[in-house]
């Protein structure tokens, strides 16, 4: 999903409006914004398609419903979060509490977790290709920027986004993580040659065919 500052400026302005607001209608909008009914059903109906907004009906006396809009879990995505210090505090009280080696046991669950959840997705059939390609559609809905290129016997993989990369600093246990699911997931002789922690542009893997 694009960010909010990319968004149409009149539907960033709905999505905002609809941030500040347990609800809104058509007319409401409308009013806020000084354009049309028309116009704003039909920039509802962009986002409507998108995922980004819903809507319910609601009964006020006699004559018809009347349509609240709404934003979805979805939506959330526009907003920006702080997930990363916190993280990263909670990961530094962990270790000052219970040892480094608790903190490489959160790192070993979570890859597990993943690794589990990529293996059903991508299944036991077909290449190595066929499930590499599989992997760069649920990293690409992930957030990752893969690209993936194929040559005579390996694959190359690389990730220009890395969701966790203010970790990645102080903990290298979220780099060998996913080399080690990765392996699991294509072979031992999986090979990373760059990494975004080196100031690589991108972290990047040999997958031999």
């Amino acid at each position: 999903m694009s960010l909010i500052i990319d968004e149409n400026p009149t539907r960033k302005k709905i999505i905002m409006m609809l941030k500040k607001s347990e609800h809104l209608t058509v007319k409401e909008m409308s009013r806020e914004m000084g354009i049309t009914s028309m116009a704003v059903r039909q920039h509802l109906m962009s986002l409507e398609k998108r995922g980004i907004i819903y809507y319910i009906t609601r009964k006020y006396g006699i004559g018809r419903p009347v349509f609240l809009y709404k934003l979805t879990d979805k939506a959330q995505d526009f907003f920006p979060k702080s997930y990363g210090p916190f993280v990263s505090d909670v990961l530094g009280i962990i270790e000052r509490l219970d040892g480094r080696k608790k903190v490489r046991r959160i790192f070993e669950e979570r890859k597990d977790r993943i690794l589990r959840e990529r293996q059903a997705a991508i299944g036991t059939h077909g290449t190595i290709e066929d499930k590499v390609r599989s992997l760069v559609d649920i990293l690409d809905k992930d957030g990752y920027m893969v690209e993936m290129d194929v040559k005579k016997d390996h694959l190359e993989l690389r990730e220009y986004n890395c969701p966790i990369f203010n970790l990645v600093g102080d903990y290298h246990e979220a780099c060998s993580t996913e080399l080690d699911m990765y392996r699991q997931l294509f072979g031992d002789k999986v090979e990373r040659i760059e990494c975004q922690r080196d100031g690589a542009p991108s972290c990047s893997y040999l997958i031999p065919k």
